[in-house]
């Protein structure tokens, strides 16, 4: 009987080339030998997963910024709105069912977000930098203009909001799981499922070219042309995109992926 080999697990907090290379590291030595030219390409799916998950958590802990808000205004103290905040947070179920009953606490989460992630660019471009006196000064400098990212970022470490990776092999599996610690909201995770039918419908009638074009415009936050490079990879690799990756959201939410190894040894 195969023995199953496994990585060890990796939290991660910020997408970076050092944190990419790392997954890498871990992933790489597991794969048999015929498999192991697909590991750039794996790599480059769990990339887009990895930047996609760290996005839904930072909007995630924007939306629950404003329930305390909510809460606040209710007339509880900052303790019990924050704790009624988290409640609701422990799981999707209440999650989604509060921001149903409530939408208006959505308002202006996705231009936040854009933000947010802009300020989070400058500070990926500086660690992904040679750190040298100059790029420390600029560092210094790009600090200054990201205060709501840095405010964001203690909730980060302090809410244990992360990513967190893990993997295993049995062949003729490759079983991989991307696990973000907080509920994504229903009409997100609809919309993922929505992109990749209609990707898949565009690529069995060998359209792909008109999905991408009329998908240009991600000025709306959305993961469509993600997912659909994410698909292109799977399917490059010999594997069905819709049964080799699916999505759960429970507690937290996570990704997982189970990759046909023989498949995968046969495709180009």
């Amino acid at each position: 009987m195969a023995e199953i080999r496994r990585s060890p697990r990796i939290r991660i907090l910020l997408w970076t080339k050092k944190a990419r290379q790392i997954i890498s590291d871990r992933l790489t030595p597991l794969l048999p030998e015929e498999n192991k030219k697909h590991a750039p390409l794996i790599v480059s799916v769990l990339d887009e997963l990895s930047k996609n998950a760290i996005k839904a958590n930072h909007k995630f802990l924007l939306i629950r910024r404003k329930m305390v808000e909510h809460f606040r205004k209710a007339g509880f103290d900052d303790v019990k709105s924050r704790q009624k905040a988290e409640e609701l947070c422990m799981d999707a179920a209440s999650y989604n069912e509060f921001l149903d009953s409530n939408p208006a606490l959505l308002d202006g989460i996705s231009p936040s977000l854009r933000e947010i992630l802009n300020q989070e660019a400058l500070w990926i471009n500086l660690r992904n930098s040679e750190r040298t006196e100059d790029t420390v000064a600029k560092e210094r400098e790009a600090m200054r203009k990201t205060k709501d990212y840095r405010n964001l970022f203690r909730d980060v470490r302090g809410r244990r909001v992360y990513v967190e990776f893990r993997a295993s092999v049995k062949p003729p599996h490759l079983w991989i799981e991307l696990i973000n610690t907080a509920p994504i909201l229903n009409r997100d995770l609809g919309r993922i499922r929505e992109k990749r039918e209609e990707f898949k419908k565009h690529r069995d009638a060998g359209t792909e070219f008109e999905f991408f074009m009329n998908n240009m415009d991600t000025s709306d936050g959305g993961s469509g042309l993600g997912y659909a490079t994410i698909d292109t990879n799977l399917a490059s690799m010999g594997q069905d995109p819709m049964e080799a990756l699916y999505i759960v959201s429970l507690h937290s939410t996570n990704v997982m992926m189970n990759l046909d190894l023989e498949k995968m040894a046969a495709a180009r």
